[in-house]
């Protein structure tokens, strides 16, 4: 991890992209009285990107795993009569 200001980063932008990239490192932009940055490779965005989503899928399955043992997915069925079936 590399952590650096923005004018440092300013000053050596292509020194700092080729860290990001070659060497797969974060760098960390700190600015003054200003939230901080960060600068990644997009093959290190992307990796973050899919287990994010690879998460979230699973988190979904495990709710609906939740719900179906709390017995909150089970729907009973409703008759439905023949002057229904006409509407």
């Amino acid at each position: 991890m590399i952590v650096v200001n923005f004018s440092e980063l300013r000053k050596n932008l292509k020194d700092y992209g080729e860290k990001a990239v070659e060497n797969k490192e974060a760098i960390f932009i700190s600015r003054r009285d200003k939230k901080n940055l960060v600068l990644l490779s997009v093959d290190k965005y992307n990796k973050i990107i899919k287990k994010i989503e690879k998460y979230e899928y699973w988190k979904k399955i495990d709710d609906g795993i939740k719900e179906l043992n709390a017995g909150i997915g089970v729907h009973h069925l409703i008759e439905v009569d023949d002057e229904d079936k006409k509407r």
